[in-house]
Order: C-alpha cells, then structure tokens, then sequence
C-alpha cells in the first residue's frame, strides 16, 4: 500500500468524522488539537480508514500508532504498518 493511497484514506476518514473540508486538512494538523479527534474519535477513524484502505492493522501492531500527533504521522506509520504484508479484508458475506 502506497502512501497517496494511505494519506487520502486518511483524509477522507477525518473530513468525514469532523466535517472538515479535505482542502484544509495537512499534514502538519494536530490529530488532538486541529482536529479534535479525542482517543474514542481515533477508534473511528481507525476503522473507516481500514475500510477505506480494504486492510486492517493486525494485532499487536496497534502499539506503532502510539505517539502518533499530526495527520503526517499518522499516514507514515500507517503506510508501514500496511506495507508489512498485511492480507486484505474477507468480503463481508452479505456482499458475496
């Protein structure tokens, strides 16, 4: 997974969890402080980009996010956290 792909499933998760507009959202923003994504926010964002990306981050690789503060640094570890050979998703059955 590559990083554009990972920053705009970022982005698009964090327009649409605090309404702000994909134009203003930059690396350089505070997930905390810019954006007012408290930790039960970051659960939610957490998930709506896994389901963007059609990966998820495996068990015990939560612990690489932690002390993660800008949208920068969220789209970096991410890119490597999906880069470590992740499968995709199962298809929900309902969709097969």
């Amino acid at each position: 997974m590559d990083e554009v792909s990972v920053r705009k499933a970022v982005v698009e998760a964090i327009e649409e969890l605090t309404g702000s507009s994909s134009k203003t959202i930059s690396d350089a923003h505070d997930l905390v402080e810019d954006l007012r994504i408290d930790s039960m926010a970051s659960v939610s964002l957490l998930i709506a980009i896994e389901d963007r990306v059609g990966k998820r981050v495996p068990e015990g690789a939560e612990s690489d996010l932690v002390g993660v503060r800008t949208v920068g640094d969220l789209v970096e570890r991410l890119t490597r956290v999906f880069a470590v050979g992740l499968g995709t998703m199962p298809t929900p059955h309902h969709l097969t």
